[in-house]
Formats: structure tokens, sequence, C-alpha cells
């Protein structure tokens, strides 16, 4: 693929996107479809749910492009009509609202087919020498990366911008991964749609991603690294998680630390600490630029390590994201913790 034609179906998928993004904001309003803030939201005025499709219609028109202009081949048929219908039900929960056992079970029949179109996970996602034959963990590993990834995606979407920079992270990581022409001219195109959706989505936001694009761009993301050659699948998927260090981290903790606590863990909430950081530091924006630099960073040194096929350098990104995640994590209970403890000392004075 020529990097002018690429540059050119990223640049339309994000005019379309911005365009249809713009006309849907208006349109969702007048029909309803708003995210009315209640005690657990993060916003404070009524917004448009829904804007996800207008990624979805920019990544269609810049993989458009790229296939007539080009020849360029577009995914499987299987991995399209697996993301057209997490994109299908999303928008389903947007509009109605869908009992959390459906969307499992959808979740669960979108992994089955792209599993069953080959792209299944053999080893287990770690830099070698850890990298071992999964055996008979290697669907139910397949799955769990999948839905897992999916769920957690659509968990970390609730301040304006953080999912749209994350997903052009992702996707521009995802690009240098070697996946094959479909699957990289995919992720350029929703990464250019998602910058597109950005101008509307930055703080504060004029339209949110709902379901119908936080699910479908979660699993894209999912499957994308399972598109690499078999022998560097286990390093494609550790590097795409290195990439979504901050939602994964972020999202697996604050699960566990809420089952721990005993509270049920499909019920809305805003305890994840992206969210508490949001409330700290009084603007969504602050949040998005301060995790999606290192993020970013993170990324970018994962993608080199992977580029450089260094499981050295894989461990020590490894090993650098965890301690991020742990600073990250006292900073925030510190700071939430701090006006409780000075609320107990005045009482106690």
């Amino acid at each position: 693929m020529k990097p002018v034609a690429l540059l050119c179906g990223a640049l339309l998928a994000a005019g379309v996107a911005a365009a249809v993004s713009g006309w849907l904001a208006g349109w969702l309003r007048r029909r309803g479809v708003v995210d009315i803030p209640n005690e657990r939201s993060s916003h404070s005025a009524p917004t448009p749910r829904g804007g996800g499709a207008a990624v979805l219609a920019g990544t269609a028109a810049g993989l458009a492009l790229l296939h007539g202009w080009q020849g360029t081949p577009l995914p499987g048929a299987w991995i399209l009509a697996a993301v057209a219908l997490m994109a299908l039900v999303g928008l389903a929960d947007d509009v109605r609202g869908l009992p959390a056992w459906l969307r499992l079970l959808v979740q669960t029949g979108c992994a089955a087919l792209v599993i069953a179109g080959g792209l299944s996970l053999e080893r287990l996602p770690l830099p070698a020498p850890l990298d071992f034959p999964a055996g008979a963990l290697a669907l139910p590993l397949a799955w769990l990366w999948l839905v897992g990834v999916t769920n957690l995606f659509n968990f970390l979407d609730g301040i304006d911008g953080y999912a749209g920079w994350q997903t052009v992270l992702a996707c521009a990581g995802a690009a240098l991964l070697g996946l094959g022409e479909p699957m990289t001219a995919a992720a350029i195109c929703v990464g250019g749609a998602a910058v597109g959706f950005l101008a509307w989505n930055w703080h504060p936001a004029r339209i949110f991603l709902g379901d119908v694009g936080s699910t479908a761009i979660g699993f894209f993301l999912a499957l994308a690294p399972l598109a690499a050659p078999v022998d560097r699948r286990p390093e494609a998927v550790f590097t795409m998680a290195m990439l979504l260090w901050f939602f994964l981290s972020d999202g697996a903790y604050t699960l566990l630390r809420r089952l721990a606590q005993g509270e049920k863990i499909w019920s809305p909430h805003r305890s994840h600490l992206y969210q508490q950081l949001a409330r700290q530091l009084g603007r969504h924006d602050a949040v998005v630029v301060r995790v999606g630099t290192t993020g970013t960073l993170l990324g970018a040194a994962a993608v080199a390590a992977y580029l450089a096929r260094n499981p050295g350098g894989q461990w020590a990104v490894l090993a650098v994201a965890v301690a991020a995640f742990l600073v990250y994590r006292h900073r925030v209970e510190r700071a939430r913790r701090a006006p409780v403890a000075a609320a107990a000392g005045r009482q106690t004075a």
C-alpha cells in the first residue's frame, strides 16, 4: 500500500466522521437519544449518544476509497460481520437499552465468529520465553481477550475525549504490527475516523460514542492483533495490551476491587481511577492529556520493542507499565482519601 493512499484514506475517514458527527449530534438530540446526567455521570449536561456511528461511517468511506483506488483487500467477511453485529447491538442498547446477559451473549457469538475464521490465540500473549503453548486454554483465552477488551473499552469510555484518544493511539500502533493489508488499512481508517470524531467529542463533548461505538471499536482493537502472522501473534496481542494499558489496567483493577467489596459489577458507577481523577482535576481534558500522553509514550516503546523483536525490551515495557499504573493508582486514591482524613481530623478536634 502506498503511504499517499493510506493518508488519503485516513483523511477521508476523518472528514466523513467529523461531518456525520455534527449531523448526528442534532439528529439524536431531537429524537431524545441523549445521556441525562445523574449521580453516576461524569458530565453535567444532556448529551447525545450514538456518535460511534460516525466513526463507522468514516471507516467505511476510507476503506471504500482504498479498495476502489488501490485495490486494497477488505477485512474478511466474518470480521466485518462480527464488527457490524457488535455495532448494531450497541445501537439498540443506546436507543432502548438491553440486558447485560443479552449483550454478553452477542459478544460471545461475535468472538466465536472471529475465532472460527482462523483468528485464534494458540500461545500465551507474553514475551519469550513465557509465550508457552495455550493448549486446551486456546479457545477460552481467545474468548477472554476478545470479550474482555470489548467490555473494558466500553467501561473506560466515560469522559470526553478519552476513548477517542485511545482509539487513535491503538490504531496507529496496530498499523505498524504487520497485520496484512486488510487489517492495516482498517486500523488506519478507524484511527482517522476517531480523529474526526474527536473534533466533536473533546471536552466539553457535543456527542458521545455510545455503545454503538465503544463496543465495536473495542472489539476491533481486540481482534486486530490476532491477524498478525501466527509466529508473532502472541507478541502482537501483548503489544496491543500495552497500547491499551491504562484502559485495561484501570478497568481490571476497578472490577476486582468492586468484586472484593461485594458490589454488583454490572451496575453503573463512578469509581474508575480516571473518573476519580476527572473529579479531582475538574476537567476531562486534563485527565485525557495526562494519562493519554503517558499511554502514548508507553505504547510507542511497546511497538518499538515489537518491531525490534526484543523480548527483553518487551519485559522492560511491562515493568514500566506496572510501575506507571501503581503510581497512577496511588496518586488518585491518596487525593481521594485526603478530604476524608481532613474531615475526620476536624471532627476529632
